[in-house]
Order: structure tokens, then sequence, then C-alpha cells
């Protein structure tokens, strides 16, 4: 009595691994897109706890992260003008892609 297999157009090789029809595509991997321009906005708010509703913020753009620290440092110095009492936040740091602003290191100071 003669033996079939489950399927007779494959052919097993004891230990010898699958036998491919053709080799193996060399592998190359996948290009990952970039990110291109950035722009990182770091934002710190002035508030007065005598004043309340009343705040200024402090706004920063640059190419570099390193503008939170800068942003931090004006918004001090900016505090300073309206009191002991004034209190900045803390700076939060956002990364804009693709951004049509300035983006050269400018700090900007308004007041709501």
């Amino acid at each position: 009595m003669a033996t079939s297999t489950p399927f007779p157009s494959q052919v097993f090789h004891v230990g010898a691994g699958p036998v491919l029809d053709r080799p193996v595509p060399p592998f190359k991997p996948p290009n990952t897109p970039g990110v291109g321009p950035v722009c990182f906005r770091a934002t710190a708010t002035i508030a007065i706890p005598e004043v309340p509703g009343w705040t200024a913020t402090v706004r920063g753009y640059d190419k570099s992260p390193a503008i939170a620290k800068q942003v931090e440092d004006a918004c001090k110095v900016h505090a300073k003008k309206y009191g002991n009492t004034a209190q900045c936040s803390e700076v939060v740091l956002t990364m804009l892609k693709n951004s049509k602003l300035r983006c050269e290191g400018e700090i900007y100071a308004d007041t709501d």
C-alpha cells in the first residue's frame, strides 16, 4: 500500500529546513519618513495671587528645545515687574511640525 503525503507538491527534508523555489530576497529595511522642519514653542504664564483672573503669557519659538530654559528665565525677569508675589507657571514645551512661524529664538510677552 502506497503512502501519500498530505501535500504531494511539497518535498520535505528532515533536518534541512524548508526548500524554496527561489532564493530569499536581500533584506532592505524600509525607509522611515523624516519629521521635517520643526519648531518648538515654550509657554509660561505669570499670575498674581492678589489679582484673580489676571495673567501674562511668555512665549518663545525656536528650532531647539533649549527655548524652554530661555522662556523660564524670561518669565522670572518679567514677573519681577509685577511685584514680589507674581509667580511663573511651569514651562510647557510643544513641538510644532511644519510651522509657518518665525522660529528663530524670539520670545514674546503679552498680558491677557
